[in-house]
């Protein structure tokens, strides 16, 4: 393989204006599919696993790290911002307060048989607020790990969600494979309401039109072709036509991926 993902990178990244020379000064896609070491006739060969293996190691895995979740002290932190909970923690300190410093000055001032007599008051007086204050805490909690609890559950779903089929040419025969499994070299067909799961150069294309608004934000649909736009971005959708194209880019290295980052 002569080709690096940097090089991988930069080519996807080229300014449209400048797509076609970039392809051209590789070869085409004869030439850069030589530089990959895949046929665009049969495409890769699903039994050499070695070979899959090493295009893993070398240009990563067709997987985008989600964002590292929140820590149970962050979502404690996110409940206690409620106004009700703030409200009783200022109403629970204050009582705290009150229950030592009142109980402190009234013993000092009244006499000794009735100082004994507010001695035991003052001693529990304290406990209201600290029971207020005990309240927060364990709805703080409870109301962290409830959260905390729903967002694994939720990280669980989306990645069995995310784990989609993608059509392929391996070993001159269309099949699928899982979107994890995608790799640099392999050649995905693509139809109407597919989204893309890599960044890729156009093969064929038979009025190829995508929408890129996650990716650039314009609204409008983009004609993909191998001369004027041969570069096609993970995250974006088929609209109209059909085609094909070769995986460049994957996982972190894709576009969506940085982005993402």
């Amino acid at each position: 393989m002569h080709l690096l993902p940097g090089d991988l990178i930069r080519l996807v990244e080229t300014p449209k204006e400048k797509a076609k020379d970039a392809v051209e000064a590789l070869g085409g896609a004869d030439g850069i599919a030589y530089a990959l070491n895949v046929s665009l006739d049969a495409g890769l060969f699903g039994a050499d696993v070695a070979d899959l293996q090493q295009r893993q190691e070398t240009y990563g895995k067709n997987y985008i790290e989600p964002s590292k979740p929140a820590t149970l002290l962050a979502l404690m932190w996110h409940a206690f911002q409620d106004l009700t909970i703030i409200v009783l923690t200022g109403a629970g300190v204050l009582s705290l307060i009150l229950g030592f410093t009142v109980g402190h000055k009234e013993k000092v001032l009244r006499n000794a048989t009735t100082t004994r007599a507010l001695a035991g008051n003052a001693g529990t007086a304290w406990i209201e607020g600290f029971s207020i204050l005990l309240a927060v805490t364990i709805v703080v909690m409870v109301t962290a790990l409830n959260n905390y609890q729903k967002d694994k559950q939720f990280r669980a779903l989306n990645a069995v969600k995310d784990d989609e089929k993608i059509k392929v040419i391996r070993d001159s025969e269309p099949c699928e494979v899982s979107k994890f499994d995608l790799v640099v070299g392999d050649i995905v067909r693509l139809d109407v309401g597919d989204i893309l799961p890599a960044d890729g150069l156009v093969l064929t294309s038979s009025d190829l039109k995508l929408d890129e608004s996650a990716m650039t934000g314009e609204s409008f649909l983009m004609l993909k072709d191998k001369t004027k736009a041969p570069f096609l971005f993970s995250g974006t959708k088929v609209m109209e036509g059909m085609g094909t194209m070769l995986v460049l880019c994957v996982g972190a290295s894709s576009q969506a991926g940085m982005i993402s980052a």
